[in-house]
C-alpha cells in the first residue's frame, strides 16, 4: 500500500445505521491516510467512532468475541469476514457500565478485563457479600489500576501491573469533611466518658460502707456487676461471629448452652468470695485459672466453629482457620484485661512522681504493643465473614490499652508542662504507630514472602547436594588428576586487565550510589515509597484488608479520646465531691480542653493522610448507618467490660490521686471487701 500509516482493511456489506450499536472498529487513531484508496473507509480524527463511506452511512458493528490481531475480527451471518493488522485501542471501544473503568486502565485492547483487574473484580464482589451491601466502601476514592509497558529478558513487549491510580478531591473538601466526623466521634466519646464516670461513682458507695447498716444488699450488686460482665463478653463473641446485633441475637437462641460453663464460671466466683472464705486459696490457686483457660479457648473456638458452620460467607476450607483467628483474639483480649488488672493497676497507686509515671506510661505502651498488633494483624488477615467485625474485635484491646496511660496522666498536676508534655508524646506516639501501620504491614508481607522464597529455594539445593555427593575414592582420585593437569595461572596481562576492571566497576557503583541520593530520584523513591495503595494492589491485598484496617484506626481514635475524657472527668467529679469549688471546676475543664484539643489536632492530621495518601475509607464509611452502629456497639460492650472489671481499682486510684494523706496507706482489700474481682494479694487468699 502506498500509506506508511497504520492500515485497516475492511470489507462489509453497507447497513442503515443503528443507534447505540456494538463496538467500534478495533483500529488505532492513526489508522488510514489520504492515499488511501477511496473504496476504503476512515475512521473520524478524533478515533471514537466508526468509518463512514461514500453514501455517509456507517457499516455494521463486529462481534468482538474472535477479535485477535492479524485475524478474523468476526463474522455475522450474510457479510464477509473483515481482517485487521492491528490490536484495537481500548479508547476505541464503547464506555463501561456504571462503576467500571472507562480510561482504558483495566481493560486490554480487546475490551476485555485484564487478568488483575477480573480478579480484583472477584475480590470485591466477596467483600460486597461479606459487608451484605454494594454500598460498603473499601477506598475513599474511586481508582482505576496503572500498567507500564516494558520489554522483558526475551526481547518482548509486555504490560505489567505497577499500582493504582486515583485522584483525591481538593484539600478543602477533605479537611471539611474531617471535621465533620471527628465532631461526632467527640460527641459519641463524651457520652461513653460520662457514662463509664457514672458507674465508677456508683461503686464509691460500694467500697465505703462495709455492711449492710443502710439496708443496701452489696452483695447483691457484686452478683449484678457478674452478670453485666457476662453480659458483655457474650456480647462481644456474638457480634464477633455474626457482625450485625439481629443476626447475634438468632445466633444466642440457637446454641445459648454453649455459653452455660462461661456462665458458671464467674458466678462461681463471686460465690466463693462472699460465702466459701476458707476455699479462697484453692479456688484461685487451682480450679480460677483452669477454669479461666478452658472458657478463653476450648469453648471459645467450639463457639466460633459452631457459627462458621452456620455462616454462608465463610468457605468451606477455611471454616476451621476461621474459627481459630476469632478464638485468637477473643483469649488474648481476655488475657489482655487480666494482665492490666493484676499487674499494671496496682502500680500505678505506688508512683508518686511524673516521672515515674510518665515511664511506667511508656512501658506499658511498650510491653501491650506486641500482643495488640497480634490482634490487629488477625484481624485484618481474617478474609471471610462479616466486614463488620473490627469493632467487636478490637474494640476491648483498644480501650484497655489507651485507659491505663490516661489514667496516669490525669494523676499528674493539673495544667503543668509536664502534663502537656506527656499528652503531646502520647498524642504523636499515636500519630507514628498509626500512620506506619500500612507500611509496618508491607514490610511484614514482603519479607514473608522472601523467607519461603529462600526455604524453597534452599530445600532443592539441599536434595541436589545430597545426590550428587561423590565416594571418598572418588574424591581423591579427582584431586590427583586435577593436580597433574592444572594449568598454568593467568598472566600479568590478564590480571592488570582484572584489575583495571575491578576499578571501573566500583567507580560505576560510587556513580550509582551517588546518582541514587540526588535530590529529583529522592524525592521519586520517596513518592513510591508512600504509595501504599499501589502496593496493596500489586501485592493482591484483599479489599476486606483495606475496610478492616479503616475501622481500626476509626476504633482506637474513638477509644483514646473516650480514654483522655473519662479519666479526668472522673477525677472532676470526685474531686468536687471531696471538695466543692466553682473556681477549681473551671481550672479543670480547661485542662481537659486543652488535652482534647491537642488530640483532636493528631486526629485530624491522622485522618488527612490516611484519606488523601493510603485512600482509606474513613469518611465514606461514616454513611453507611449499620457500620457506624456496629462500630459504637462493640464499643459500648468491650468497654463497658473493661471499666466494670477494674472500678473498683479506678475508685482507689482517683481517690489516692486527689488526696494522698486520707487515702495513700489504703488497700483495697480493706476499703472494698465486697468486689470478688479484687486481686488474690488484697483479699488476704
Amino acid at each position: 500500500m502506498a500509506s506508511t500509516d497504520l492500515m485497516c482493511f475492511c470489507d462489509v456489506e453497507v447497513g442503515e445505521r443503528q443507534e447505540n450499536s456494538g463496538p467500534h472498529l478495533g483500529c488505532d487513531r492513526q489508522q488510514l491516510s489520504e492515499e488511501a484508496p477511496q473504496g476504503l473507509a476512515r475512521p473520524s480524527d478524533e478515533g471514537g467512532g466508526a468509518a463512514e463511506d461514500k453514501s455517509g452511512r456507517r457499516p455494521e458493528p463486529f462481534d468482538e468475541e474472535d477479535d485477535e490481531c492479524h485475524g478474523i475480527v468476526g463474522k455475522q451471518p450474510g457479510k464477509q469476514p473483515s481482517i485487521c493488522t492491528s490490536h484495537g485501542s481500548g479508547e476505541n471501544w464503547p464506555p463501561e457500565s456504571p462503576g467500571s473503568p472507562t480510561d482504558g486502565h483495566d481493560v486490554d485492547e480487546r475490551g476485555e478485563w485484564r487478568t488483575e483487574a477480573r480478579k480484583r473484580k472477584e475480590m470485591v464482589a466477596q467483600f460486597y457479600e461479606g459487608a451484605g451491601s454494594k454500598l460498603a466502601a473499601y477506598e475513599e476514592f474511586p481508582s482505576t489500576l496503572r500498567y507500564e509497558t516494558r520489554v522483558n529478558d526475551s526481547g518482548e513487549v509486555e504490560e505489567k501491573l505497577v499500582g493504582i491510580a486515583f485522584t483525591p478531591e481538593p484539600f478543602i473538601s477533605t479537611a471539611r469533611r474531617v471535621a465533620r466526623v471527628l465532631l461526632f466521634q467527640l460527641a459519641t466519646a463524651l457520652v461513653f466518658a460520662i457514662a463509664w464516670a457514672l458507674f465508677c461513682l456508683g461503686c464509691w458507695p460500694m467500697c465505703e460502707y462495709k455492711s449492710f447498716s443502710r439496708g443496701v444488699p452489696w452483695i447483691v450488686l457484686d452478683f449484678l456487676r457478674v452478670l453485666l460482665i457476662c453480659v458483655g463478653y457474650f456480647a462481644a463473641a456474638l457480634l464477633m461471629a455474626e457482625g450485625d446485633g439481629g443476626l447475634a441475637l438468632r445466633r444466642f437462641v440457637s446454641c445459648w448452652q454453649i455459653f452455660m460453663p462461661g456462665t458458671l464460671f464467674m458466678f462461681s466466683r463471686p460465690v466463693v468470695h462472699h460465702f466459701f472464705g476458707g476455699f479462697r486459696v484453692l479456688y484461685r490457686t487451682y480450679i480460677e485459672p483452669l477454669a479461666a483457660f478452658v472458657v478463653s479457648f476450648p469453648l471459645a473456638f467450639i463457639f466460633f466453629r459452631f457459627s462458621a458452620h452456620r455462616n454462608k460467607t465463610v468457605v468451606r476450607h477455611r471454616k476451621v482457620i476461621y474459627s481459630l483467628q476469632l478464638t485468637l483474639m477473643f483469649s488474648i483480649n481476655a488475657l489482655l484485661g487480666s494482665a492490666i488488672r493484676i499487674f499494671l493497676l496496682p502500680l500505678a497507686t505506688r508512683d508518686t512522681t511524673d516521672g515515674e509515671r510518665t515511664r511506667v506510661v511508656f512501658g506499658f505502651l511498650l510491653i501491650m504493643w506486641p500482643l495488640l498488633g497480634l490482634v490487629t494483624a488477625t484481624n485484618r488477615a481474617i478474609r471471610d465473614g462479616s466486614a463488620l467485625q473490627t469493632a467487636p474485635c478490637l474494640a476491648f484491646g483498644a480501650v484497655a490499652h489507651a485507659l491505663f496511660p490516661r489514667m496516669l496522666q490525669s494523676k499528674m498536676a493539673l495544667l503543668s508542662p509536664h502534663q502537656i508534655l506527656t499528652s503531646v508524646a502520647l498524642g504523636c506516639f499515636d500519630l507514628l504507630t498509626d500512620i506506619a501501620i500500612p507500611y509496618c504491614v508491607l514490610i511484614g508481607g514482603a519479607s514473608s514472602r522472601l523467607f519461603i522464597r529462600l526455604v524453597a529455594r534452599c530445600k532443592p539445593n539441599q536434595r541436589e547436594t545430597q545426590d550428587q555427593q561423590p565416594d571418598a575414592v572418588d574424591i581423591i582420585a579427582v584431586r590427583d588428576e586435577s593436580n597433574s593437569d592444572r594449568k598454568p595461572g593467568p598472566s600479568l596481562s590478564r590480571l592488570s586487565t582484572r584489575a583495571a576492571s575491578y576499578r571501573r566497576s566500583k567507580s560505576a557503583a560510587f556513580d550509582r550510589l551517588r546518582c541514587m541520593f540526588s535530590r529529583s530520584l529522592l524525592a521519586s523513591q520517596l513518592s513510591t515509597i508512600l504509595d501504599a495503595q499501589s502496593k496493596f494492589v500489586t501485592a493482591r491485598y484483599h479489599p476486606m484488608f483495606l475496610r478492616r484496617l479503616s475501622d481500626q484506626v476509626h476504633l482506637y481514635g474513638l477509644a483514646e479520646l473516650t480514654a483522655l475524657i473519662f479519666s479526668n472527668l472522673c477525677s472532676i467529679i470526685f474531686e468536687q465531691i471531696l471538695s466543692p469549688s466553682g473556681e477549681r471546676l473551671a481550672e479543670r475543664l480547661a485542662g481537659l480542653g486543652v488535652l482534647v484539643l491537642i488530640e483532636m489536632s493528631l486526629e485530624f492530621l491522622l485522618f488527612c493522610y490516611m484519606v488523601r495518601v493510603i485512600n482509606l475509607p474513613l469518611i465514606r464509611s461514616e454513611r453507611e448507618p449499620k457500620a457506624v452502629r456496629m462500630r459504637l456497639t462493640g464499643m459500648f460492650f468491650s468497654g463497658s467490660i473493661c471499666v466494670i472489671h477494674g472500678a473498683s481499682n479506678m475508685v482507689v486510684f482517683v481517690l489516692q490521686s486527689l488526696d494522698r494523706e486520707a487515702y495513700g496507706s489504703v488497700e483495697l482489700r480493706d476499703y472494698c471487701p465486697h468486689d470478688s474481682f479484687l486481686l488474690r494479694r488484697h483479699v488476704g487468699a
